[in-house]
């Protein structure tokens, strides 16, 4: 799991930026509701909020969107809009491994089901570079 997890680091621009996500050239991200809508502060505040998405974009083409899933119960997240393909799952802490079972491609728009108390990680798929700037909702 440890391997996996430092490989997608290695692998990935967004998780190995110098600066702080948002400062001028470093990145920037938002942080979605499971419905992909930016998170308000009515959202963060009510105590059934279990479930969160982060979105980010560190720039050279590379995106992110971590989806942490605290609730007992599977929870669907819809994934954000970008230009280029779909979305990869490379990381579900649901198994051992951090490998998924399976090859998972979710277009843009489209649903995913994050299994109770689980953590995963889908990437961009061949994002242009003119979608540098994150732009959460739907």
């Amino acid at each position: 799991f440890t391997s996996r997890v430092l490989g997608l680091r290695r692998a990935s621009s967004t998780l190995r930026q110098t600066g702080w996500i948002g400062e001028a050239g470093v990145g920037t991200a938002a942080w979605l509701s499971p419905e992909g809508s930016p998170m308000g502060d009515e959202q963060w505040g009510a105590a059934s909020a279990k479930s969160v998405a982060w979105w980010v974009h560190g720039g050279a083409g590379d995106q992110l969107v971590v989806m942490l899933n605290a609730h007992h119960d599977a929870v669907g997240f819809t994934m954000p809009e970008h230009r280029g393909g779909g979305w990869q799952l490379v990381l579900d802490t649901g198994c051992a491994t951090g490998a998924p079972h399976e090859c998972i491609d979710v277009l843009p728009g489209g649903c995913i089901t994050v299994a109770g108390r689980t953590l995963m990680v889908l990437r961009a798929d061949a994002t242009d570079e003119a979608s540098a700037t994150v732009t959460a909702g739907r």
